[in-house]
């Protein structure tokens, strides 16, 4: 199975995003990093520590949501713009485990005026772990 890193060429971290982020506390809380996001796509990735479990000893959901809507929010973004979440959902199809490293891979699909949807993959060494769909509106950058 290929990895994220080899199934699409990794692209630099843009300016639109790299302003987003400087200001996003809650990444550096999770170990969320973001390793590309320009061009409609973006990719993020997550160490499942001990902390991160749940009562069922497996990743949390939220968190593994959480992963994924900070991929889809950056392959969102564009210049000039903020996109913010206006709908999300996702698939679990199996568990991250404690010390797994988990990448969410994001695609923007459409792109109508300011409203974006994006399909986002969150996946494992283990193989798929949700399936991820949201929609974004941009509005003006502060």
């Amino acid at each position: 199975m290929m990895s994220a890193e080899e199934s699409q060429p990794i692209l630099p971290v843009s300016h639109a995003v790299q302003g987003m982020l400087a200001t996003d506390r809650s990444l550096n809380l999770l170990g969320i990093r973001v390793v590309s996001a320009g061009g409609d796509q973006a990719v993020a990735q997550m160490e499942v520590t001990a902390d991160m479990g749940n009562g069922h000893l497996i990743a949390h959901g939220g968190l593994i949501f959480t992963l994924a809507d900070t991929a889809f929010i950056c392959a969102c973004a564009v210049v000039g713009q903020m996109p913010v979440t206006s709908s999300a959902s996702i698939v679990y199809l199996s568990p991250g485990h404690v010390g797994d490293v988990l990448t969410a891979t994001a695609e923007v699909r459409h792109r109508v005026g300011r409203v974006a949807h994006c399909d986002v993959t969150v996946t494992s060494d283990r193989g798929v772990v949700a399936e991820f769909r949201g929609s974004a509106i941009s509005v003006s950058a502060r």
